[in-house]
């Protein structure tokens, strides 16, 4: 059977898809896809469960740097995945500005956002 996936509005600006780390998490569930407008998020085979918490964080950066997905849209992307695409922290222009602003900062451990 084909799973059916809910796509709600999105904000624009966001990319079709970042990657999360999920700090917490045991190895080998730290990292995460996210896709725009769906809620949740898919574990991902780049966590091998051997690198360190550390690494994780590091790729997740990495992965999102060569994608083109910014801070402010990969905060973006993971509020609106976890909390619903309609919240304020779930577009981007808002997280670039709140992030220089020094209202928002990026937490791996838990995403900290004060809007």
């Amino acid at each position: 059977m084909k799973k059916t996936t809910q796509v709600h509005k999105t904000a624009p600006g966001l990319p079709e898809l970042s990657m999360v780390y999920l700090g917490g998490n045991t190895p080998g569930e730290r990292i995460g896809t996210i896709k725009r407008g769906e809620m949740g998020y898919y574990r991902s085979t780049y966590d091998d469960g051997r690198m360190t918490d550390a690494e994780a964080e590091a790729l997740v950066d990495y992965i999102n740097g060569k994608i083109g997905v910014t801070d402010a849209q990969a905060m973006a992307m993971t509020i609106g995945s976890m909390q619903g695409w309609g919240m304020p922290g779930a577009d981007p222009a808002l997280m670039a500005r709140d992030l220089a602003k020094g209202r928002a900062r990026i937490e791996r451990k838990c995403l900290d956002y004060k809007g």
